[in-house]
């Protein structure tokens, strides 16, 4: 459903030094989303708009028909910011009951996939068609979210146990976890903890990709249970062994890869856990 009309004298203002606030009465008709409601305040039946009061959220419902209500919607030139400490005036008493505080910022991983993220795809090599060793880092973004809290006190032992372990998706790492100084309220002592948690989207993990290639291969000598595997090397023109550091590509099982499989761009890519997986309950933090 949607809004019908606004109320008649169904608008309140509040205007004073450093914020505007507007409580605008509207008749709706069933349930109507907050969507359906102006982003910034505007009061068409008399003509006064304000584009720096910003919708902050729906108040009293009151039921004046079987299908008809009193929408109350609120609107401040105040951010959220300022309406939290305005609403925290009053925060409890004991310091360790009041709410944790929520951030979020964004940060950049440089990731080495074996292709590039074109159409059609292709290896990262040079003319020879040899891969490029070391790869090609690609800024991957990551959402960090970071957590205050205040605790009875910063537990230093456990301290490097949580910090650079791994969810079981292994998209999320917790990466810092900090106590500043110590703090007294209303008697109280406490410390106000930070967690920090960085997060990957996508298919994409923490875990590290690289190109499965060598200086030399393994080939099998001898048969039956006396065969076993050594290292073979590549060989200059007077049959000399040549170390060709990281240059030959593999199979992905220590053997060389196949020519066809060269011409193919068909290389064999290592992954490798670079942390730990642990689980985050551990923190009691909601919304992780």
């Amino acid at each position: 459903m949607a809004i019908v009309k606004e109320k008649y004298d169904g608008l309140r203002q509040n205007i004073v030094p450093g914020k505007r606030e507007y409580d605008c009465t509207f008749l709706c008709r069933g349930y109507t989303p907050v969507a359906s409601f102006p982003s910034y305040f505007r009061w068409n039946s008399k003509n006064a708009s304000d584009p720096f009061a910003r919708l902050t959220g729906l108040g009293d419902t009151r039921q004046v028909g079987p299908d008809l209500f009193e929408v109350t919607a609120h609107y401040s030139t105040l951010s959220y910011d300022h309406r939290q400490r305005e609403a925290d005036v009053d925060p409890p008493e004991n310091p360790l009951s009041r709410p944790v505080r929520r951030r979020w910022s964004t940060g950049y991983l440089e990731h080495y996939p074996p292709f590039d993220l074109s159409a059609t795809p292709q290896a990262f090599c040079v003319s020879t068609g040899e891969p490029i060793r070391g790869g090609v880092p690609v800024k991957i973004p990551y959402l960090i979210r970071q957590y205050v809290r205040n605790e009875p006190f910063f537990d230093e032992e456990d301290c490097l146990e949580k910090i650079w372990t791994m969810d079981a998706t292994k998209k999320k790492l917790c990466t810092r976890y900090e106590g500043s100084e110590t703090y007294e309220d209303n008697g109280v002592k406490f410390v106000e903890v930070t967690y920090e948690f960085w997060e990957v989207g996508g298919t994409r993990t923490w875990d590290e990709q690289r190109l499965d290639a060598g200086s030399y291969w393994l080939v099998t000598v001898g048969e039956g249970e006396e065969a076993e595997r050594k290292p073979a090397f590549l060989e200059d023109a007077g049959g000399a062994k040549v170390f060709a550091d990281g240059a030959i590509p593999l199979d992905g099982a220590g053997g060389r890869l196949s020519d066809a499989a060269i011409q193919a761009r068909e290389f064999k890519w290592n992954n490798f856990q670079i942390f730990a997986i642990s689980n985050f309950t551990q923190f009691g933090l909601e919304g992780l």
